[in-house]
């Protein structure tokens, strides 16, 4: 679902059905959950239901800005100077980077000293973003807190804060906007990557993935940031869907097993057939749904490298022989499967694993 349907679909819930879907994060996005938090917040349902728990939550939110003729100018000097500076061991800050504000000024915030963050820090920072090749890195976050010196107020409201901190400090070069339509071209132009806060996806114009694909640099990659999860870094790729983007999947025999129910998931009536030693099948020959062949384009898998039995052998992992079954061929795997965006469904795959004339392992999949 695109912003506009998510916004449907929750606008349209009961009171009831609404709180219920908030006490169930993990099965939506990032943006579906915060389209219906925000839904949940317009109604009030927080003050009826949510009991008080101290929380100083910042509730992200476009704020309004300075429209400017030379916005360009702005986001180009502010780069350079973040990209020009010079630090010295035995300075008192180390790198800075920068946050365009709404009123179109450039707030400089300083870092930590050289030789000052923790190593395991740098190399896990370096693990994610690697600074052999220092990167140009735009940030979307809600920059309307009131003072930058209120360091749990600058924190509430950019929940990133520590890893753009950790990203200065390695070497690349970072500036935080807040994605206003009147600044958004300028804002992610030359980037090498995009981190987006994941509260301010309802916030962004329909389009955001399209055009920050359109005027970063070649190769950029984009990551949304969603503080509350124990992994916050989800890498999105462009996508042919209504949205213009979807969460990327890692190469690889794993991603492929997962991505392969999946999609036999969304199918109505589908089958297939991996037998060791051969070509797995290609998803994009399995898709039936528009949507569905977007999201299967996108996928990175190159398919003539990926290894047949070492699938076999993730998939057969996971599933099990039923009771009644026990003397057979044949194995289930029950599992919970995201059929969209908004939605999970349990489903049982029916397999069997056997042999095929030549005498290599073969797994028949249905659901």
């Amino acid at each position: 679902m695109n912003l506009e349907e998510l916004r449907r679909h929750f606008s349209a819930l009961s009171d009831e059905a609404l709180a219920e879907a908030m006490t169930h994060r993990d099965e939506y996005t990032p943006e579906a959950f915060e389209v219906a938090r925000q839904e949940a917040q317009a109604r009030g349902l927080f003050e009826k239901q949510t009991p008080d728990t101290g929380s100083d939550r910042h509730d992200a939110r476009m704020p309004d800005v300075v429209i400017r003729a030379d916005i360009d100018e702005i986001f180009a000097t502010a780069r350079d100077a973040v990209y020009r500076q010079k630090v010295r061991p035995g300075d008192d800050s180390g790198r800075r980077f920068v946050i365009i504000t709404p009123d179109r000024e450039q707030l400089f915030m300083p870092g930590p000293p050289p030789g000052s963050m923790p190593s395991d820090d740098v190399a896990a920072i370096e693990e994610i973003v690697p600074s052999d090749t220092p990167k140009f890195i735009a940030v979307i976050a809600d920059t309307s807190f009131e003072d930058p010196d209120d360091v749990p107020d600058l924190m509430s409201s950019i929940p990133c804060l520590g890893f753009l901190v950790a990203l200065a400090y390695v070497g690349h070069t970072v500036w935080v906007f807040e994605g206003h339509p009147s600044a958004y071209t300028s804002g992610v132009r030359d980037s090498d990557m995009l981190v987006v806060d994941s509260r301010m996806l309802p916030c962004l114009q329909d389009d955001w993935a399209r055009v920050a694909v359109a005027h970063m640099r070649q190769a950029a990659t984009i990551i949304i940031y969603e503080a509350e999860r124990a992994d916050p870094i989800h890498p999105v790729v462009p996508s042919g869907n209504s949205q213009g983007w979807q969460f990327a999947e890692p190469d690889g025999e794993r991603s492929y097993a997962n991505c392969l129910l999946i999609t036999l998931a969304r199918s109505k009536d589908l089958s297939v057939v991996i037998t060791e030693g051969q070509p797995v099948p290609d998803l994009a020959d399995l898709a039936t749904e528009p949507e569905e062949r977007h999201w299967v384009a996108a996928l990175p898998f190159q398919y003539d490298r990926l290894d047949a039995g070492e699938i076999i052998r993730t998939i057969v992992a996971v599933a099990e022989r039923p009771w009644y079954a026990i003397h057979t061929n044949m194995l289930v795997l029950d599992a919970v499967v995201q059929i969209s965006p908004d939605e999970q469904r349990e489903l049982s795959f029916k397999m069997d694993l056997g042999r095929d004339e030549d005498g290599r392992t073969q797994l028949r999949i249905k659901k």
